[in-house]
């Protein structure tokens, strides 16, 4: 057992760009491993070094004693039946949003439930699950997989009643742009009755389209009084122009009405 673990641990070092710790391969059948510990007495038990798995672990990098954890938890948690299956059946189980929504979290958590028939699960229970924690979870699994074909799922999220839900979809159209969602997001981002980290989401889903309309909505949120609204509106305009005026409104106006023409 003791050599398993080395010689996995001296591959781990290798495969993380480094050499290997431990080089030495084991002893022979017929050579005598009869080494009592230091301060032990000798009583002609077989040494088998345990502790010193340990010392090589100690002794690799950072990287791969967090590859060989990740890989051996993993390893148990399948084994003790935590399953792409077992996950699957979490989002179905009606008795229990906890486990409909752990069980996304969980199926998300595998490369290959980032395409369809697991992402068109996801977006069915963004829209019609009761429960606003699985409605959340299922929009934050479409932004987690890229599914470019929830976008108008995750629009309609910007109107759900619930505040949990409608900030997973204004994040989930800060990676997953679409210029159908600009009207909605305008309305988000400048609404004084919206939750405040849906606003703010929604200032920085804006950031991608390049339009007079959207600017202006933008350049209007840098004299709000709240400063992390101000601030999301200045940094979208930021990402949009490669400009930077600050939170001068008149400089930033100037410059989108003048000869530089940067919206066409």
């Amino acid at each position: 057992m003791r050599y398993v673990l080395v010689a996995v641990a001296a591959m781990l070092a290798g495969g993380c760009g480094g050499t290997p710790v431990i080089q030495d391969a084991p002893p022979p059948m017929s050579q005598s491993t009869s080494i009592p510990k230091i301060g032990q007495i000798d009583d002609d038990r077989e040494y088998d070094g345990t502790e010193n798995i340990f010392i090589a672990l100690l002794l690799l990098p950072p990287r791969a004693v967090g590859g060989l954890i990740d890989f051996t938890s993993t390893r148990i948690a399948f084994m003790q039946g935590d399953t792409p299956l077992q996950a699957a059946k979490m989002t179905t189980d009606q008795t229990s949003a906890d486990n409909r929504r752990d069980g996304i979290y969980k199926l998300v958590g595998y490369e290959f439930a980032h395409r369809p028939p697991y992402t068109t699960r996801y977006e069915q229970m963004a829209q019609v699950d009761p429960d606003p924690t699985v409605r959340a979870a299922a929009l934050r699994a479409c932004s987690i997989a890229g599914d470019t074909h929830a976008t108008s799922v995750l629009i309609s999220g910007l109107t759900d009643k619930s505040e949990m839900v409608r900030l997973e979809a204004a994040k989930g159209l800060c990676n997953l742009p679409d210029a159908n969602a600009v009207t909605v997001l305008l309305r988000v981002s400048a609404s004084s009755d919206e939750n405040r980290d849906v606003r703010i989401a929604a200032t920085d889903a804006l950031k991608y389209y390049r339009t007079q309309e959207v600017a202006r909505g933008l350049v209007n949120s840098l004299n709000n009084r709240d400063f992390a609204l101000a601030f999301q509106a200045r940094r979208s305009l930021i990402y949009m122009t490669h400009k930077d005026f600050e939170f001068d409104q008149g400089k930033w106006l100037q410059y989108f009405a003048g000869p530089e023409k940067p919206l066409g």
